[in-house]
């Protein structure tokens, strides 16, 4: 099985080259449709597709794609005090 996208509730599943797996949960973030957009790609990165194969370093991944969505929410938040 490869890496696939989970809508409900929004994760990622992984199968690595060496036949580990993994679980990531993206719900509970405050922008889902951003979340979901930023998994998507992410899941290109990730074996078979992409290069990272190792729950480190799609774990590094994930937090990144988390921390995204939370400052992309309060960056949204500043920016509409200024007309």
């Amino acid at each position: 099985m490869p890496t696939m996208l989970i809508d409900e509730p929004l994760g990622l599943t992984c199968v690595f080259s060496d036949g580990s797996r993994a679980d990531y949960r993206l719900g509970g973030l405050p922008n889902p449709v951003l979340a979901r957009d930023l998994a998507i790609g992410l899941v290109e990165l990730i074996h078979p597709h992409g290069t990272a194969d190792t729950e480190g370093t799609v774990n590094f991944y994930v937090q990144s794609l988390r921390s995204m969505v939370r400052v992309g929410v309060h960056l949204n938040v500043a920016l509409a005090r200024f007309p």
